[in-house]
């Protein structure tokens, strides 16, 4: 059912664009703000129907992507590049770009860390070259990442945003990354909301190896 409503509602949502834009005959009889709206209105009602519905009906998605049900209980990985001095240092995410972060976190934590010792020590290298080039870069004052360097601010964002840590040269670690380690994080999530959870840190990995404390 879902399938045979889809490509009408794909037609609906195009004619309802060309209306919008177009400076038909007919179209032009209706004020823009109403033709605005009625835009609007069919995008949100095609939108929800896919969504309540749980029915994807292309372009319209039902959105199951990060949907699940999360236990009381969360563990997250996070990796930390560590300077000259010993000190560790949270990764800007546009650090390893054209890499997306939060894939080489998971990508790290689930299937680097299981590679025979001089392979996984490799990786772990090649991140820590990369954020010291990003370093390098965010402390000249220039772009952190590699995706920005044509359309600047108009580059589309990641899926889901981060915070751009380095985004002041002040802000940039001053002492070059020598080091890099996998950590799990735990945390309870209502009592995190509420201001009075922990979270327990565990060392995974550390390269090189003299790095772990």
């Amino acid at each position: 059912m879902s399938q045979d409503l889809a490509p009408f509602l794909f037609a609906g949502f195009l004619l309802s664009a060309v209306v919008l834009l177009a400076e038909w005959p007919l179209s032009s009889r209706l004020p823009r703000r109403l033709r605005v709206s009625l835009f609007i209105l069919y995008t949100l009602g095609a939108t929800s129907l896919a969504g309540f519905g749980q029915k994807d009906m292309y372009p319209f998605a039902s959105w199951p992507l990060i949907a699940g049900t999360i236990p009381p209980f969360y563990t997250h990985p996070r990796l930390m590049l560590v300077d000259d001095a010993g000190v560790e240092h949270d990764v800007d995410y546009r650090a390893w770009e054209p890499l997306g972060f939060r894939e080489v976190r998971t990508w790290f934590d689930r299937v680097a860390i299981s590679f025979p010792a001089s392979e996984r020590a490799a990786a772990a290298r090649q991140l820590v070259l990369m954020g010291e080039t990003a370093r390098k870069r965010a402390r000249a004052g220039r772009s952190v990442g590699t995706l920005d360097r044509v359309l600047g601010p108009l580059t589309a964002p990641e899926f889901l945003l981060h915070p751009k840590r380095w985004s002041d040269s002040s802000a940039v670690p001053p002492r070059p990354f020598v080091g890099l380690r996998l950590y799990r994080e735990t945390w309870n999530l209502e009592a995190r909301e509420s201001g009075r959870g922990a979270v327990h840190r565990l060392l995974v990995y550390s390269w090189p190896e003299t790095a772990a404390r």
